[in-house]
């Protein structure tokens, strides 16, 4: 039995084709399947990821989407849309404080508190030095 491959330029045609219809039936199936933020969720035959695309948007940074293709080039053309999705989905506020690029407000949340403690404890960033949070220095200066 022979078995059907797609190559890259198929791959590009196949979205093409079935991106327009996908889009309208896609929701209704997660939908169906009632995924949800956290859920984690496996996209067998993903084609190039348009399914697993919307259920990454779903599940977000807290969910896990796993999606695999048998055709190499389908599944190449689906990690590149992931990760484009996948950068949108970073926690920027999170990454800015686990880096020392900024600190975690304490005052008004509890956000970001282990990421600063980590930062801190490698001295990373603005915990390299002798530097303060702006709330400190505007007390001091009152």
């Amino acid at each position: 039995m022979a078995q059907l491959m797609y190559d890259a330029a198929a791959a590009a045609g196949y979205e093409r084709g079935f991106a327009r219809i996908s889009s309208h039936f896609i929701p209704f199936l997660l939908r169906a399947g009632h995924v949800a933020p956290g859920y984690r969720v496996l996209d067998v035959a993903t084609g190039t990821g348009l399914a697993a695309e919307a259920a990454l948007a779903i599940v977000g940074a807290t969910g896990h989407v796993t999606a695999a293709d048998i055709s190499p080039q389908m599944a190449e053309r689906a990690q590149e849309r992931l990760e484009l999705l996948l950068d949108l989905l970073r926690d920027l506020g999170a990454d800015m404080v686990a880096d020392g690029h900024a600190w975690a407000f304490v005052r008004s949340s509890r956000d970001y508190v282990e990421e600063e403690h980590e930062a801190a404890a490698v001295r990373a960033g603005v915990h390299g030095h002798t530097c303060q949070p702006a709330w400190q220095w505007h007390a001091e200066k009152r």
